[in-house]
């Protein structure tokens, strides 16, 4: 988590707005279980968190790869 956490956005409690339901190393863990398994989002472990919390991460996280991956 050292390596990416400088990469994932800082929650500024001042602008308001909830706090984070999940804990962010476990969204992580939910998304590269998906990457790594080939898994569908839908079939996700119940340990993990639920299945639309990580794709909507991942989902925001390659907004701005577009223009990377062609």
């Amino acid at each position: 988590m050292a390596v990416i956490e400088p990469l994932l956005p800082v929650r500024d409690p001042r602008r308001g707005g909830q706090p984070l339901r999940y804990p962010r190393r476990l969204v992580i863990d939910t998304i590269l279980y998906v990457l790594r398994t080939g898994a569908a989002w839908r079939h996700v472990p119940h340990d993990l968190v639920p299945w639309d919390v990580a794709y909507r991460w991942f989902r925001r996280g390659m907004s701005g790869c577009s223009a990377v991956l062609g």
